[in-house]
């Protein structure tokens, strides 16, 4: 079962929500993908809906609620507008799609050139039914073909010509397929790319703008997404170059980097915490940070200690846990404590 990005879509009669069950919100959706399999948390029931006797609305209903949208709202955001009522729904999964599939109007069966329909999206082509927005974002319309082909060989296709793309003039447009997909076949081909350049940025084309995508991105997106079952060969040799790449220049993505690589492999992070901290002593708190804003916090403090024990960055510790926003949470008090306590002899 495949679940729509956060919760996934109540959308107004103007967008269009998909009849076959296997199409689903994305990451990297280069439009909005109304729900189709919406689930009630409260009563259990399948959620239906309709366009409004007037046309100006579509009307959601299962056994416990009903809502009239006359607008796109994401049901897993909790900023909502003041005065918008609780849904108690959500994505309730979508099946795998079988051949043949139909990608905004190409169909999709064992006899199709896979390959070739990549190569001319790549210079443009979009087939007629994708939406508008696609047709301005060519590594937006190749991301919804390979997650419409998801588990079926025809994504393998997808995303190996993507890898070999990576190479070329449309680094950019390859780099956010792989950000947006950063568990595809392929992803490899990005650690090829030198650790000096993972910060550069190359243009995405997107309508009258760009979008700027760098390696960096894609990488910190395949550590984010290593399952709960753990890591692969390719998230193990992902988290070896970015430890290699850490301790050999300054950090550039900010915190998330720091997050990033201590969600694949925690261990490592601690091990390789106090050599960092005598190389980029600056970047300690943006370290710590990272962990304790990705819900770490717990591992921020086993980072805290192995720093201290080490003799570390004492002095970047002490400035982060004297910030107002750390200083009276546990793991600061607790890093306090053993900052304070009497330096043993060696």
């Amino acid at each position: 079962m495949r679940f729509c990005l956060r919760g996934g879509w109540v959308v107004p009669e103007t967008t269009p929500v998909p009849v076959d069950p296997s199409d689903y919100e994305h990451r990297g959706s280069p439009d909005v993908v109304g729900c189709n399999r919406l689930q009630c948390d409260a009563c259990g029931a399948r959620v239906a809906q309709r366009i409004a006797d007037d046309g100006a609305s579509r009307i959601y209903t299962c056994d416990c609620t009903t809502h009239d949208a006359v607008s796109r709202r994401m049901l897993g955001d909790d900023d909502r507008d003041p005065g918008e009522a609780v849904l108690p729904w959500r994505c309730g999964g979508h099946p795998e799609a079988t051949l043949p599939v139909d990608v905004d109007g190409l169909s999709v069966d064992e006899s199709t050139d896979v390959a070739e329909v990549v190569a001319r999206a790549l210079a443009g082509w979009t087939p007629a039914g994708a939406r508008p927005n696609a047709a301005g974002l060519p590594a937006g319309w190749i991301t919804r073909l390979y997650s419409r082909l998801e588990g079926l060989p025809a994504a393998g296709v997808v995303a190996g010509a993507m890898g070999a793309v990576l190479a070329g003039e449309d680094r950019g447009t390859a780099l956010r397929f792989y950000w947006s997909r950063p568990r595809a076949a392929g992803f490899e081909a990005v650690l090829d790319i030198p650790g000096s350049e993972w910060a550069k940025t190359w243009p995405t084309p997107y309508l009258d703008r760009t979008f700027q995508q760098s390696p960096l991105q894609a990488i910190l997106a395949r550590l984010a997404s290593v399952p709960a079952t753990g890591a692969d060969d390719v998230d193990r040799a992902v988290a070896s170059r970015v430890r290699e790449e850490l301790l050999a220049r300054n950090p550039a993505a900010g915190s998330d980097w720091f997050a990033g690589l201590a969600g694949v492999d925690p261990d490592a992070f601690v091990a390789v915490a106090p050599a960092f901290a005598r190389l980029r002593g600056a970047y300690v708190g943006m370290m710590l940070t990272g962990l304790v804003d990705s819900d770490q916090a717990a591992l921020a403090l086993v980072v805290g200690y192995a720093l201290i024990d080490a003799r570390a960055g004492r002095g970047a510790l002490k400035k982060w846990v004297a910030r107002p926003e750390h200083r009276r949470r546990s793991y600061a008090v607790m890093i306090q404590r053993r900052l304070d306590r009497p330096k043993k002899k060696r």
